[in-house]
């Protein structure tokens, strides 16, 4: 019985193979402006938050893959980045699409978020590009 489940497995295994019909379908990440956050008022040290943020998936061929972000000292950059397969078949859907993560407040003092909000990706390059940015009050 079980060389006959093993040889169907087999079997359907060869028979399942990936579409060669594009052989040049590639994929790359790009960097995507956030549209809004939803941020607390204030944060309390050792508690943890959640921010939500909203951007714009411009076709059927963008998948969320991450959120950047970047920490120095008290301030943190953040940005969407999502995985873009290169193919004709892309319908444009301009449609909102959340995501979060946490933030958990280590001490006292200001935290100064910066999301990042033009399509021109100034997160790798050094520069400061366009950001909103929101000085968060982290308590006791």
């Amino acid at each position: 019985m079980k060389k006959i489940f093993f040889g169907l497995l087999i079997l359907l295994n060869l028979s399942c193979s990936l579409d060669d019909s594009n052989p040049n379908l590639t994929a790359y990440v790009e960097v995507l402006p956030i549209e809004s956050v939803t941020m607390p008022e204030y944060f309390q040290v050792g508690q943890t938050y959640q921010i939500d943020l909203t951007y714009i998936r411009p076709t059927s061929c963008y998948f969320f893959q991450d959120i950047f972000y970047d920490v120095e000292g008290n301030t943190s950059k953040i940005a969407i980045l999502n995985s873009v397969i290169t193919t004709d078949n892309c319908s444009i859907l301009d449609e909102e699409v959340e995501a979060s993560f946490n933030f958990t407040a280590s001490e006292t003092g200001v935290h100064v978020f910066k999301f990042l909000r033009e399509d021109e990706p100034a997160v790798n390059t050094g520069t400061d590009g366009t950001y909103m940015t929101y000085e968060i009050e982290v308590v006791d």
